[in-house]
């Protein structure tokens, strides 16, 4: 989510945003001509900016108890000096005072009234409001949903729209303030801390707040009145029966005076989504055997899933088992109850990661589209072979599939050296690519990495390099293995369809 909060903020806030992620990789200055060239824009622009950042800054500086020190000098450029927890609060403060973003947390906590009012009560124009909702839809249509203009709120499924709102809200404040002002978090921290240690399971302190975060979500709404709808198949998913026998969920019914059963289904789903719940024995047992013994849509894919990818790619070991069919799982049932959503239940947008070679992703494709196994969930083809994709990879290397690629090394180095380069090589690049690091007697090389490229004035792929290689001479290298890979995997995808 943080790359579309990222889009939603207006041009002057993208770019100072930037410039402050630059300036974390310099310990004195950032040179001004180094930031055009980043953010390809002219010497003047970034002069223009920068004077917004050092505005930004001092309002910053003026609301919050840690301060950023901006420095900035025509010669010189910009030097930015706080730590680094002050600098993401920084981030944080462009991040919601964007007139957008402003905008769009109103409407996630429910504040909003008519689309008039926000404007006269914000002093801001109506035309300006409308471009921000134009942005919002955007962002919103990934989930499936729309905008009611006329006051401000959500339209679409109440369950698409918290799984919205939670992960919206999440990327913004996860690193300040409860945004949550009518809602305890002290109350809420309290069942969670109860529900973890009746589990028995050791959790971070992240994972435990984006429960705190989803739960006041889920209050939230409820207490306004935006209830969850009734959906087929769910009452077989929870055995909602036993669990009010729980003593634990029974006073949290109480507590929180949600007795609408949709709601404790909806809840409960979003627990079983969570992987890392299942390192609670007594919680993958309860889960597990409910959905075998109702032999639910979700439980038998993932069956077959386990079953056929072992006969089409490799035999996954005994021990690891568990890992493969309960991640399949959460995954599974995330697909049935979130269909059509790019963004995971961590609010990673999965349909646009570039994680994985385009051959595996196009042989796991083929292999959904394989399984013989009539549901809805297998229509979620690009999300979930980016799901396998990640399995596999923990397995086995996400090149496998790859074409090998040769890189040759012709230099005067002596031997421990060119030795020392090759390792250094794999290691850079062996999780992109599939390599090969030989020397070029051969001359069987795809790329050739070389100290004397004067003797290679016909060849292509040719890299030149000193030693030891400079961040460049990697840049540069990838590049060229890049587009080689590129053309190597579009030959190879068309000879397998």
């Amino acid at each position: 989510m943080e790359n579309e909060l990222f889009d939603l903020l207006e041009a002057k806030n993208q770019m100072i945003y930037r410039i402050i992620d630059l300036s974390k990789y310099e310990n004195e200055w950032l040179e001004v001509q180094k930031i055009a060239n980043e953010l390809s824009l002219n010497e003047r622009s970034i002069q223009r900016y920068i004077h917004y950042l050092e505005e930004i800054t001092e309002e910053f500086n003026a609301s919050s108890k840690n301060t950023v020190e901006i420095t900035y000098s025509k010669f010189k450029g910009l030097r930015l000096e706080s730590n680094p927890g002050t600098i993401n609060e920084l981030k944080t403060f462009i991040i919601y005072s964007d007139e957008t973003v402003k905008l769009l947390i109103e409407m996630c906590l429910i504040k909003t009234k008519t689309t008039k009012q926000y404007s006269e009560e914000n002093f801001i124009s109506m035309y300006s409001v409308k471009k921000s909702l134009d942005k919002i839809s955007l962002l919103l249509a990934k989930f499936n949903l729309s905008i009611n203009r006329s006051n401000l709120s959500f339209c679409g499924e109440e369950k698409n729209i918290r799984v919205f709102t939670y992960m919206f809200l999440w990327a913004v404040f996860k690193n300040d303030s409860w945004p949550f002002s009518y809602i305890s978090e002290d109350k809420i921290l309290q069942s969670v801390d109860i529900f973890f240690e009746e589990a028995g399971i050791q959790t971070t302190k992240i994972h435990k707040k984006q429960m705190l975060f989803m739960s006041a979500v889920c209050l939230m709404r409820n207490k306004k009145k935006y209830f969850i709808e009734s959906h087929e198949n769910w009452d077989d998913y929870v055995n909602i029966g036993a669990l009010r026998n729980d003593s634990f969920i029974s006073q949290e019914i109480n507590n929180y005076q949600v007795y609408n059963d949709n709601e404790i289904y909806f809840i409960l789903l979003v627990v079983q989504m969570q992987y890392r719940m299942f390192k609670s024995d007594t919680i993958k047992e309860r889960i597990l055997l409910y959905h075998e013994k109702k032999q639910t849509d979700v439980y038998r894919l993932t069956e077959a899933v386990m079953k056929n990818f072992q006969e089409e790619f490799f035999e996954i070991p005994e021990e690891r088992k568990d890992v493969f069919f309960t991640y399949c799982f959460c995954a599974h049932l995330y697909c049935k109850v979130f269909p059509g959503i790019e963004f995971d239940i961590n609010g990673q947008n999965i349909k646009n990661g570039k994680n994985f070679s385009n051959n595996l992703i196009f042989r796991l494709e083929n292999f959904i589209e394989a399984i013989d196994f009539q549901t809805d969930i297998l229509q979620e083809k690009v999300f979930l072979s980016k799901i396998y994709a990640a399995i596999f990879s923990h397995f086995k290397s996400p090149n496998s599939y790859d074409p090998r690629i040769i890189i040759g090394i012709d230099s005067e180095f002596p031997f421990l050296v060119r030795e020392n380069l090759k390792v250094n090589l794999k290691r850079k690049f062996s999780d992109t690519f599939n390599l090969s690091v030989v020397e070029s007697e051969s001359g069987v090389e795809d790329i050739l990495v070389t100290t004397m490229p004067s003797l290679y004035d016909s060849r292509e792929h040719v890299c030149t390099i000193d030693y030891p290689l400079k961040e460049r001479d990697y840049l540069f290298l990838e590049a060229e293995l890049n587009k080689l890979q590129d053309s190597l995997n579009e030959h190879s995808i068309q000879q397998v369809s």
